[in-house]
């Protein structure tokens, strides 16, 4: 499925920013496992200049704002990772 237009999504090469992460936490705790960025492997998704989703490895797994479920975001992240 191809993600909306608006939709990007991109590997995490550093850890996020404290205001990233604050937004992050809102969608799940485990947004803190993004601190230990090269040791856990993470994605995100922003539309429009705002982050709508992250995903972590060990075990994988996407979250994903309600508004943006089901549109294969969850996926992509994950296939990002």
């Amino acid at each position: 499925m191809p993600l909306p237009a608006r939709v990007r999504v991109s590997k995490l090469k550093n850890c996020p920013s404290d205001s990233v992460l604050r937004l992050l936490r809102q969608l799940s705790p485990r947004a803190d496992e993004l601190q230990r960025i090269p040791d856990v492997q993470g994605s995100v998704a922003s539309a429009g200049g705002q982050v709508i989703g992250f995903a972590v490895s060990h075990p994988p797994e996407a979250f994903v704002s309600t508004t943006w479920q089901k549109k294969g975001i969850e996926e992509e992240l994950i296939q990002q990772l």
